[in-house]
């Protein structure tokens, strides 16, 4: 898989603790919706993404190249099943 991140072919998603993700929309600039249950990833285009930033001090000198927002969450199907309780 590294490989096909590194040929920019699939995109590494970042949601914390548990196993590497990965999506092969990379043509598409779009965020995610994860369910912390069971791990069903969404893509999500949030209301003001586009207008997202940081000022220079915000930045404290890096050189910004991406921004990766994941909403966490509780899927429909895991809400109704009662498995967010243990998340």
């Amino acid at each position: 898989m590294n490989e096909l991140v590194g040929m920019g072919e699939v995109r590494e998603i970042s949601t914390g603790d548990g196993p590497k993700r990965y999506d092969p929309n990379t043509t598409s600039a779009h965020h995610h919706l994860l369910c912390v249950a069971c791990g069903a990833l969404r893509d999500v285009n949030p209301i003001g993404a586009e207008r997202l930033g940081l000022t220079e001090d915000e930045r404290h000198g890096f050189d910004l190249l991406d921004v990766d927002i994941v909403f966490r969450g509780h899927c429909p199907e895991c809400a109704g099943s009662g498995l967010e309780a243990s998340h």
